[in-house]
Protein backbone atom coordinates (compact mmCIF):
# COMPACT_ATOMS: atom_id res chain seq x y z
CA UNK A 1 0.00 0.00 0.00
CA UNK A 2 1.08 3.52 -0.44
CA UNK A 3 -0.58 6.75 -0.04
CA UNK A 4 -2.54 8.12 -3.89
CA UNK A 5 -0.44 11.27 -4.11
CA UNK A 6 3.19 8.64 -4.13
CA UNK A 7 1.15 6.60 -6.99
CA UNK A 8 0.45 9.23 -8.93
CA UNK A 9 3.86 10.43 -8.91
CA UNK A 10 5.63 7.38 -9.41
CA UNK A 11 3.10 5.17 -11.82
CA UNK A 12 3.09 2.00 -13.59
CA UNK A 13 4.94 1.72 -16.36
CA UNK A 14 3.59 -0.82 -19.24
CA UNK A 15 6.07 -3.34 -18.86
CA UNK A 16 4.61 -6.83 -19.29
CA UNK A 17 5.92 -9.13 -16.59
CA UNK A 18 7.96 -6.63 -14.98
CA UNK A 19 5.66 -3.55 -13.45
CA UNK A 20 5.49 -4.68 -10.24
CA UNK A 21 8.96 -5.04 -9.48
CA UNK A 22 9.56 -2.11 -11.76
CA UNK A 23 7.36 -0.33 -8.91
CA UNK A 24 9.21 -1.36 -6.52
CA UNK A 25 12.30 -0.31 -7.77
CA UNK A 26 11.30 2.90 -8.22
CA UNK A 27 9.88 3.41 -4.81
CA UNK A 28 13.09 1.78 -3.20
CA UNK A 29 14.88 4.74 -4.92
CA UNK A 30 12.78 7.22 -2.96
CA UNK A 31 13.03 4.99 0.20
CA UNK A 32 9.55 4.95 0.08
CA UNK A 33 8.82 1.52 1.38
CA UNK A 34 8.99 -1.13 4.18
CA UNK A 35 10.45 -4.30 3.66
CA UNK A 36 9.31 -6.72 6.14
CA UNK A 37 11.58 -9.02 7.13
CA UNK A 38 10.30 -12.90 6.92
CA UNK A 39 10.86 -16.68 6.55
CA UNK A 40 10.44 -17.30 2.85
CA UNK A 41 7.35 -18.75 1.57
CA UNK A 42 5.64 -19.79 -1.41
CA UNK A 43 2.22 -20.94 -2.80
CA UNK A 44 1.56 -21.94 -5.79
CA UNK A 45 -2.46 -20.89 -6.47
CA UNK A 46 -2.74 -22.74 -9.49
CA UNK A 47 0.03 -22.00 -12.17
CA UNK A 48 1.54 -25.28 -13.33
CA UNK A 49 4.34 -24.57 -16.19
CA UNK A 50 5.50 -27.09 -17.78
CA UNK A 51 9.65 -27.26 -19.16
CA UNK A 52 8.25 -24.86 -22.28
CA UNK A 53 5.67 -22.67 -20.60
CA UNK A 54 8.80 -21.68 -18.21
CA UNK A 55 11.13 -21.12 -20.35
CA UNK A 56 8.94 -18.48 -22.50
CA UNK A 57 8.39 -16.98 -18.75
CA UNK A 58 12.04 -17.24 -18.36
CA UNK A 59 12.31 -14.91 -21.51
CA UNK A 60 9.55 -12.81 -21.08
CA UNK A 61 11.14 -11.83 -17.75
CA UNK A 62 14.45 -11.26 -19.11
CA UNK A 63 12.94 -8.59 -21.79
CA UNK A 64 10.82 -6.96 -19.17
CA UNK A 65 13.79 -6.74 -16.80
CA UNK A 66 15.86 -5.27 -19.83
CA UNK A 67 13.49 -3.00 -20.59
CA UNK A 68 13.18 -1.39 -16.81
CA UNK A 69 16.82 -0.04 -17.76
CA UNK A 70 18.56 -3.09 -16.07
CA UNK A 71 22.09 -3.30 -17.64
CA UNK A 72 22.99 -6.28 -20.17
CA UNK A 73 25.97 -7.56 -18.54
CA UNK A 74 24.76 -6.70 -15.50
CA UNK A 75 22.00 -9.21 -15.91
CA UNK A 76 23.90 -12.01 -17.27
CA UNK A 77 26.39 -11.84 -14.36
CA UNK A 78 23.46 -12.19 -12.10
CA UNK A 79 22.22 -15.04 -13.94
CA UNK A 80 25.42 -17.23 -13.78
CA UNK A 81 25.56 -15.96 -10.05
CA UNK A 82 22.30 -17.67 -9.34
CA UNK A 83 22.78 -20.66 -11.45
CA UNK A 84 25.15 -23.85 -11.49
CA UNK A 85 27.58 -24.15 -14.80
CA UNK A 86 25.80 -27.99 -14.73
CA UNK A 87 22.23 -26.36 -15.48
CA UNK A 88 21.52 -26.82 -18.66
CA UNK A 89 19.10 -23.65 -17.58
CA UNK A 90 22.01 -21.84 -17.34
CA UNK A 91 23.05 -22.39 -21.28
CA UNK A 92 19.44 -21.38 -22.27
CA UNK A 93 19.78 -18.28 -19.96
CA UNK A 94 23.00 -16.99 -21.52
CA UNK A 95 21.80 -17.85 -25.31
CA UNK A 96 18.35 -16.23 -24.65
CA UNK A 97 19.93 -12.86 -23.25
CA UNK A 98 21.34 -11.51 -26.72
CA UNK A 99 17.50 -11.92 -28.05
CA UNK A 100 15.95 -10.58 -25.17
CA UNK A 101 18.31 -7.85 -25.12
CA UNK A 102 17.29 -7.00 -28.88
CA UNK A 103 13.92 -7.38 -28.42
CA UNK A 104 13.85 -5.14 -25.01
CA UNK A 105 15.37 -2.34 -27.12
CA UNK A 106 13.13 -2.83 -30.50
CA UNK A 107 10.48 -2.74 -27.82
CA UNK A 108 11.84 0.47 -26.01
CA UNK A 109 13.58 1.10 -22.76
CA UNK A 110 13.45 3.17 -19.96
CA UNK A 111 16.32 4.94 -18.30
CA UNK A 112 17.87 2.67 -15.13
CA UNK A 113 16.45 3.97 -11.79
CA UNK A 114 19.35 5.83 -10.30
CA UNK A 115 21.03 3.55 -8.14
CA UNK A 116 19.80 0.59 -9.51
CA UNK A 117 21.13 0.12 -12.93
CA UNK A 118 23.11 -3.47 -11.76
CA UNK A 119 20.63 -6.11 -11.13
CA UNK A 120 22.18 -7.28 -7.59
CA UNK A 121 20.92 -3.36 -6.80
CA UNK A 122 17.77 -3.90 -6.21
CA UNK A 123 18.46 -6.97 -3.87
CA UNK A 124 21.07 -5.19 -2.15
CA UNK A 125 18.77 -3.12 -1.14
CA UNK A 126 15.84 -4.83 0.34
CA UNK A 127 18.61 -6.87 2.43
CA UNK A 128 19.74 -3.71 3.92
CA UNK A 129 16.62 -2.37 4.71
CA UNK A 130 14.51 -5.18 5.71
CA UNK A 131 13.11 -5.08 9.15
CA UNK A 132 11.24 -7.55 11.40
CA UNK A 133 7.64 -6.75 12.58
CA UNK A 134 9.62 -5.10 16.34
CA UNK A 135 11.66 -3.60 14.37
CA UNK A 136 9.05 -1.79 12.23
CA UNK A 137 6.92 -1.03 15.68
CA UNK A 138 10.02 0.68 17.17
CA UNK A 139 11.36 2.69 14.39
CA UNK A 140 7.87 4.23 13.41
CA UNK A 141 6.56 3.80 17.05
CA UNK A 142 3.17 1.59 16.09
CA UNK A 143 1.67 -1.40 17.43
CA UNK A 144 1.10 -3.91 15.34
CA UNK A 145 -1.87 -6.50 16.78
CA UNK A 146 0.04 -9.89 15.99
CA UNK A 147 -3.54 -11.38 17.12
CA UNK A 148 -4.92 -10.92 13.51
CA UNK A 149 -2.16 -13.13 12.28
CA UNK A 150 -3.37 -17.05 11.31
CA UNK A 151 -0.50 -19.71 13.21
CA UNK A 152 1.30 -19.85 9.88
CA UNK A 153 1.25 -15.50 9.87
CA UNK A 154 3.31 -15.71 12.91
CA UNK A 155 5.18 -18.58 12.27
CA UNK A 156 6.53 -16.56 8.64
CA UNK A 157 6.41 -12.70 10.28
CA UNK A 158 7.15 -12.94 14.04
CA UNK A 159 10.33 -13.76 14.88
CA UNK A 160 10.79 -16.52 17.90
CA UNK A 161 12.25 -13.46 20.08
CA UNK A 162 8.61 -11.19 19.78
CA UNK A 163 7.68 -10.93 23.32
CA UNK A 164 4.04 -9.84 22.04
Amino acid sequence: MAPRDLLLEVPYRSLDIAEDVDLRQRLAHRDALLWLHHEPFVEEIGYRYDLQDRLKKMFHVKIAQLRMGTRFWSSVRWTVSQRSWSSPVLYYELVSYPIAFLLAVLRGYYDPTPGFERRVDYWEKVVSKRMTISEIEHEFDISIDRSVLSERGRELFCSPTDSR
